[in-house]
């Protein structure tokens, strides 16, 4: 079989690593690269094997909420206090819980959280995003579409 030569360009302490652990490995610095990647690439081919079950299930949870239509605004006074108490913790799984000895708010990123449930084949779901002025805004949407859990 025919060799292709591939260069590469590092900072000379990595080069000095490497050349330092291919001599006590017993080989050159070409065969100790391609050992290496070839030992990477069969540990990454064997990851993206194991969770390719599950990476089609988020593609097709993401391509299907993606039709979704936009939730309604809600302010957060139209939230029971369940409510409030389901989304603190929603909230909170995501970000972490809020220090409660200073009052401080958990972190938000800017941008959108969606969760949501389906029960008895109804769905419901909560969207935080931080608007332009630096507060969040909860959406609930409140609706009963009849739609199957899955």
């Amino acid at each position: 079989m025919s060799k292709t030569r591939i260069s590469i360009s590092l900072e000379s302490e990595h080069a000095e690593r490497i050349r330092a652990h291919a001599e006590r490995a017993g080989m050159d610095v070409s065969a100790y690269l391609v050992n290496a990647a070839t030992r990477q690439m069969a540990e990454v081919e064997v990851a993206e094997a194991q969770f390719a079950g599950l990476d089609a299930l988020i593609a097709a949870a993401e391509e299907e909420a993606s039709a979704l239509p936009p939730l309604p605004e809600t302010a957060e006074g139209d939230l029971t206090e369940e409510e409030r108490r389901e989304v603190r913790a929603a909230m909170d799984l995501v970000y972490g819980a809020a220090p409660l000895d200073r009052g401080d708010a958990p972190p938000r990123l800017h941008g959108r959280v969606r969760t949501g449930r389906a029960v008895d084949g109804k769905c419901s779901g909560v969207t935080s995003a931080r608007h332009s002025d630096g507060h969040d805004r909860l959406h609930i949407d409140r609706s009963t579409s009849q739609g199957r859990a899955r």
